[in-house]
């Protein structure tokens, strides 16, 4: 888990990994934090939340604020998306310290909305990467002349990690701030009003530097995304889609574990989940 001051491995290793390692980093690995946190530490350790409430929450506050300001900073299109997943896996913390069934499901679903929704944007590094030979936004500009179906694709994979409504990145961002507005509601509205314009303001700023405006000379001669590119990106985001627009297929499910977490006693919930 990337959590606040503990994720400044996280950038450096999206980096220097290969796009199918970031994708299975992001997908997969970051999810081993949140995991852990529903599958052992919340049924075997219960009064954790109640004793170090404050605590898990500015971190997963702070996660969520500086990991969308330092995105916000950032040259490099790759170590941009890297810092996102800073800001959006805090909601996982959130989610999970907050304790209502709301926020509770919200933070599972957006553990498994972030980790397709990443894989689009780690994709969509990689492809520039390989067709243009560079990563850094500077340099970058006017793409979407010459690459208008990964444009598209691209911007659709943006707008749904910065939460737009139809999304399954909204869905789950929302029922986390739902959610933990019942019980940490100073922590949420800070959240609201500092994370959101920043999370839309970088994205939206990549785009726009990366795929619009005039295109630069050197850049006339480049080519769209490979078919076999454009259809794993747009599977990941009809898969999106989908759960945001029918999240229930898999709310449901995840509703049933978060109201055993909430609602029964530590030792029964061991038995339950297999711990014992």
């Amino acid at each position: 888990m990337p959590a606040f001051p503990f994720h400044t491995w996280l950038p450096d290793a999206h980096v220097e990994a290969p796009t199918a390692g970031s994708v299975v980093l992001a997908a997969l690995l970051l999810k081993m934090g949140g995991y852990g946190l529903f599958r052992i530490i919340m049924p075997m350790l219960p009064s954790v939340d109640k004793i170090f409430v404050t605590v898990i929450a500015i971190i997963a506050v702070l996660s969520i604020v500086y990991g969308a300001f330092l995105a916000l900073a950032q040259k490099d299109i790759k170590k941009l998306v890297a810092y996102s997943s800073v800001s959006h896996m805090g909601f996982v913390t959130l989610g999970a310290v907050a304790f209502t069934w709301m926020s509770v499901t919200g933070a599972m679903f957006q553990q498994f909305s972030h980790g397709i929704i990443t894989c689009v944007l780690f994709m969509s590094a990689g492809t520039i990467q390989h067709v243009v030979g560079t990563r850094v936004i500077a340099d970058l500009g006017g793409l979407a002349d010459r690459m208008p179906k990964f444009a598209v694709l691209m911007m659709a994979g943006f707008m749904a990690s910065l939460g737009l409504p139809g999304m399954s990145g909204f869905v789950a961002e929302f029922m986390v701030l739902t959610g933990s507005y019942a019980t940490l509601p100073s922590y949420t509205m800070f959240v609201v009003f500092l994370s959101v314009a920043t999370t839309a303001a970088y994205h939206l700023w990549a785009m726009q530097k990366a795929m619009f405006g005039p295109i630069l000379k050197k850049y006339i001669n480049v080519h769209d995304a490979h078919n076999y590119e454009l259809f794993s990106m747009a599977m990941i985001i009809v898969l999106s889609l989908i759960f945001g627009i029918q999240p229930g297929l898999i709310t449901d499910i995840m509703g049933t574990a978060a109201t055993q977490l909430i609602s029964t006693e530590p030792i029964a919930l061991l038995s339950q989940v297999g711990v014992i």
